[in-house]
């Protein structure tokens, strides 16, 4: 048995079914990964590599071809294993239970979204970690393709498996209107599956559509049946503060900022409602053309609705940004609409004055700008933008 983990169960659980299940044609010329080749290293695998080696290379032109090397797996016994460029061993103090491990075949498993992102907690920082949980409970995945992964998509698009046409639609309902969890369906009725998004040109970004990979209940209810892991500590706290339905990582991101509490450089304000529908009137429905929206971050009982308005633009008819009588519709029934943009959240000058107006919408106050929250502040701000992109 070998048992993917850790930074590379991530990478699995990131990488788009299409990608993974799409084939690499054999005369394919691939980018190279120095000293060799990532065909060649594929192929050609040395009668003495461990079991962990034979089972897992030979993948990564396949169904692991979105893993970055080395890759990460548990071994029954870490003493008789070395790293090497192509496999990090690491040891369990005890058995995983059956449910928390995935079976990938041939004797491979990959770690359960719950028991991976405990691993990680001891690796990342708290907003890291939290900005992983928030991906894994809303819907969206964030996509950063190996150099196999990268040749796939280019022949996806240039055969026209993947254009725009095909991306995904606009943001279907998390919640219904009664704050419920609504059917994982697409706006269109359809299941909802792995799509990518496109910027306003048309391209693929970095960020696809998908189901959920868990939930906040889940999550919370592993780390506190959790004990033997290292950081399962620093798992549970995070835990406690995720909640579910993002759809992308801007709406995440603002989540954290307004609501983390001051000592983590947040302002402390109760958690908004993600991607809940809105029923409309016969008025507004004239108005936005539509009977519902989905509101991107909601404060039900001071309905104020914040749009945040990012780099990766998967809009349709239900979409904000396309359709300007959304708005009237919305504030004719009694709703503020806030827009944020990508750039106002990534300047801190920018962003101080939309949290002052999103602050006195919702009733809530700004925490005081002492030199310790500053520096919390700051330290939050870094973390969630600095080389970070997408919506």
């Amino acid at each position: 048995m070998v048992i993917i983990s850790g930074t590379s169960a991530w990478e699995y659980y990131r990488t788009p079914p299409v990608v993974r299940d799409a084939a690499i044609p054999k005369d394919a010329v691939l980018p190279t990964d120095s000293p060799k080749a990532i065909r060649s290293m594929c192929k050609h695998v040395r009668a003495n590599a461990s079991e962990a080696t034979r089972r897992i290379l030979p993948r990564l032109c396949t169904d692991l071809k979105g893993l970055r090397l080395p890759v990460h797996v548990i071994a029954s016994d870490s003493n008789a294993y070395h790293h090497t460029r192509y496999v990090a061993y690491h040891h369990a103090r005890r058995p995983f239970a059956k449910e928390d491990l995935v079976p990938l075949g041939a004797g491979v498993f990959v770690t359960s979204p719950e028991l991976t992102l405990a691993q990680l907690a001891s690796r990342c920082s708290h907003t890291s970690l939290l900005l992983k949980m928030y991906e894994a409970c809303g819907t969206y995945a964030t996509f950063a393709p190996t150099p196999q992964a990268s040749f796939v998509l280019t022949q996806l698009v240039e055969n026209g498996f993947l254009k725009a046409a095909q991306a995904a639609p606009g943001v279907g309902a998390f919640y219904d209107a009664r704050e419920k969890r609504a059917p994982a369906l697409a706006p269109s009725g359809e299941p909802f599956a792995w799509k990518p998004c496109v910027d306003r040109f048309g391209a693929l970004t970095d960020l696809w559509r998908r189901p959920p990979l868990t939930n906040s209940e889940k999550l919370r209810a592993f780390m506190s049946a959790t004990r033997y892991l290292h950081g399962i500590a620093q798992a549970h706290r995070a835990a406690n503060e995720v909640h579910d339905g993002s759809a992308s990582p801007l709406e995440t991101r603002f989540a954290l900022m307004a609501c983390l509490n001051a000592r983590n450089g947040g302002e402390g304000w109760p958690a908004p409602t993600f991607n809940q529908r809105i029923d409309l009137n016969v008025s507004a429905r004239r108005l936005a053309g539509t009977d519902y929206c989905v509101a991107d971050l909601l404060w039900p009982a001071e309905r104020v609705d914040v749009e945040l308005n990012g780099k990766a633009f998967h809009a349709d008819r239900l979409g904000f940004s396309r359709s300007s009588g959304r708005r009237a519709a919305l504030e004719s029934m009694g709703y503020t609409v806030i827009e944020i943009t990508y750039e106002q959240m990534a300047k801190p000058d920018m962003l101080e004055p939309m949290l002052e107006l999103c602050a006195g919408k919702i009733g809530q106050p700004l925490q005081a700008r002492t030199r310790d929250f500053l520096r919390a502040r700051e330290q939050l701000h870094a973390e969630l933008f600095v080389n970070r992109g997408g919506k």
